[in-house]
């Protein structure tokens, strides 16, 4: 009986320290996903993280964080991108949400070009310009993040070649790639 008794105290004990540790971990999981969220534009209905790799220096002013997030974007969305182009970029309602994040204007189709200034210069008796990696816009200040190689192959092949679209936000740039089904939010800095 006294085992019995221990045990189910035990039980209690596990229960109690299950719930201590599960809830906050849990509300930090849904506050980050949300926190996510918020640099796309709510219009495209986005819901799902798919990959994220982000780091940080430091904190406050002085401070750099540099990050790439990798969301699905919904069929729906992809389709009329493909047929509406940048004229649907441009015309997305405001989001309801107050604050810089997800807001996006002068939407461009890709491939990069040069006036976006964060391709690789190289000198070899002329100047030319390399097609930009993703690799270069995050490691624009020193401060690199390393990222999954079909995540990185895929995001560089979609700013090399045409058919998806991009745009510069307060903070970070976002790029959609309706064949990949993929929003992606890069930021450095």
């Amino acid at each position: 009986m006294a085992l019995r008794d221990d045990m189910a105290k035990y039980w209690k004990y596990a229960v109690v320290f299950a719930l201590m540790v599960g809830v906050p971990l849990a509300g930090s999981k849904l506050y980050t996903r949300s926190h996510h969220l918020r640099f796309v534009p709510e219009a495209l209905n986005v819901t799902n993280v798919l990959y994220v790799s982000e780091q940080s220096w430091g904190f406050g002013p002085g401070g750099n964080e540099t990050g790439l997030l990798a969301f699905q974007l919904p069929i729906s969305v992809a389709k009329q991108l493909k047929t509406r182009g940048t004229d649907y970029l441009e015309n997305l309602p405001h989001n309801a949400r107050q604050g810089w994040q997800g807001r996006y204007t002068d939407w461009h189709k890709t491939p990069l070009t040069t006036k976006d200034g964060w391709g690789s210069l190289s000198y070899e008796g002329r100047k030319y310009w390399t097609s930009p990696g993703i690799g270069d816009y995050l490691n624009k200040y020193g401060f690199p993040v390393p990222l999954k190689k079909e995540w990185e192959d895929m995001v560089n092949r979609a700013l090399s070649t045409p058919g998806s679209y991009y745009a510069y936000g307060r903070i970070g740039l976002i790029l959609i790639i309706p064949d990949e089904l993929s929003v992606i939010y890069a930021y450095n800095g």
